[in-house]
């Protein structure tokens, strides 16, 4: 599909297109899956203080792939290095006994 015989030997602009079209997918893809990851940041790990949840659901949601690159820079990260400075260690130590803790209480 990318290259026929009437294209010529010498023609390279088949495969280019070839390549730029599956790297556009690709980054389509990921795109999507980073989309909905924070989608699901947004839904669990944001406060309810003053409807952030609600706020920020709605601003990734409205903006796209836009406001996702947004949140997950300003505000998640933001929130991870936070929490890991009060924590003096690694966070995700403290958020895996607290997701097994849950997971024991049901």
């Amino acid at each position: 599909m990318c290259a026929t015989a009437a294209d010529g030997a010498g023609s390279v602009m088949p495969y280019v297109f070839c390549v730029l079209m599956f790297t556009l997918g690709v980054l389509g893809i990921f795109g999507s899956i980073f989309y909905v990851y924070v989608l699901y940041l947004c839904a669990t790990q944001e406060t309810d203080k003053d409807n952030a949840r609600l706020l920020w659901f709605l601003v990734v949601f409205v903006t796209g792939l836009i406001g996702a690159l947004v949140y997950y820079f300003a505000r998640h990260r933001v929130r991870l290095r936070k929490a890991r400075q009060k924590a003096g260690g690694d966070v995700r130590e403290e958020l895996l006994d607290r997701a097994l803790h849950r997971h024991h209480r049901r």
